[in-house]
């Protein structure tokens, strides 16, 4: 609702955008120079390049059912009212002439119309507050009102030229989330204009499009991330059995003490026993991008592991070696074991597991790794 606020007496600022208001340091001013006849003329004045209006437009727009005597006589104690008001002369004129003194009174449609004309898009949209004369309307005078309409649309479609400016600016930038912000901005403005909704649309769907690609890109395997699958108890016995099982939790942990390195865990790892699935599935799930798998026998006191290391981006084997040990009962050898696996596992792959040039710490061409390891 219109709430007309007159402050002075020494007159800073007219606000028309989002309603009428004049600044002052000393507060409002209320009574007849705030009566709404004398905010549109003032309004009338402001809103114009021009630094004039003729006496006899301004009379049949205020007061289109007073004659012209009448006319001229309220046009003229308006002008009266408000510069006594404001303490000075904010509005002059001549016998045919009205204006406003500009140098007394500054607008924020004035500061609008020059950020246009500098095409200073982001001021101009910081200047606008809602649109001309929000809840304004004038008794008895349809004139202004269509008036009132013709410059509200003329605002209007200036912010949305701004707004549309800063998006594609923004978009240019390559700032997919400023140039959607601009778009809802303008949207809300004309919230039925098609091509702002389509362009609304497509920034919506870039931005979408964005966030998927960072979801994927958050589940692909890291380039140091290894899975160590449970080894295979080629012997049928049941111990041997718990004795493979021990080799792999050796691996897993020395291979977690490796720094920049990431294990897949105990449980998820050995969730895949015997599950018979292709090895880039399983990769896949675990999210890692390396599998080292094997098996164990013995023969006699002859403990013999086989392990081999596959490249989860292909499927292919990258290498594969085997340890014999002799164990007995009182001297456990799987951390001998998994540490002599590593070791050999390390020297062929170009040194230490951590280093950024080996190839278990490679970057992948096809892009299926999201990060190196530290070196």
């Amino acid at each position: 609702m219109y709430r007309p606020v007159i402050a002075c007496p020494h007159l800073s600022r007219l606000k028309l955008f989002g309603g009428a208001v004049l600044d002052a340091a000393s507060g409002p001013i209320t009574g007849r120079a705030a009566q709404r006849h004398r905010v549109a003329l003032l309004a009338l004045l402001a809103t114009t390049k021009r630094l004039h209006h003729s006496r006899d437009q301004l009379m049949t727009l205020l007061w289109p059912n007073a004659d012209a005597e009448r006319g001229r006589k309220l046009l003229s104690d308006s002008i009266y009212r408000i510069n006594q008001a404001l303490g000075g002369d904010a509005v002059t004129g001549t016998a045919e002439d009205i204006r406003l003194n500009r140098s007394r009174l500054s607008t924020d449609v004035a500061d609008f119309d020059g950020a246009v004309d500098e095409r200073d898009w982001r001021r101009v949209v910081e200047l606008y507050d809602g649109p001309l004369l929000d809840g304004f309307y004038l008794p008895g005078s349809p004139e202004f009102d269509q008036w009132m309409e013709i410059e509200r649309a003329k605002y209007a479609r200036n912010v949305g030229k701004a707004l549309e400016a800063l998006a594609n600016d923004a978009h240019q930038a390559g700032k997919p989330e400023e140039a959607l912000d601009w778009w809802q901005r303008y949207s809300t403005l004309a919230p039925d204009g098609s091509r702002v909704a389509t362009e609304l649309m497509r920034v919506l769907d870039a931005d979408q499009l964005a966030k998927r690609r960072e979801v994927v890109a958050s589940m692909s395997p890291r380039c140091n991330s290894i899975a160590v699958l449970p080894f295979n108890n080629v012997t049928g016995s049941d111990a041997h059995a718990h004795l493979a099982d021990v080799l792999s939790e050796e691996l897993m942990d020395a291979l977690t003490r490796t720094p920049g390195l990431h294990v897949a865990s105990r449980t998820s790892a050995f969730a895949y026993r015997g599950s018979g699935m292709d090895v880039r599935d399983v990769a896949r799930r675990l999210r890692v991008a390396w599998i080292l798998e094997g098996s164990v026998r013995r023969s006699g006191r002859t403990l013999r592991v086989a392990a081999q290391l596959t490249d989860a981006s292909n499927g292919y084997q990258v290498w594969s070696d085997t340890v014999d040990h002799i164990s007995t009962e009182d001297h456990p050898v799987e951390a001998e074991i998994a540490r002599e696996i590593l070791g050999r596992l390390a020297a062929a792959m170009g040194g230490r597991f951590a280093v950024q040039r080996g190839m278990l710490m490679r970057e992948r061409s096809a892009g299926n790794c999201v990060e190196m390891a530290a070196s």
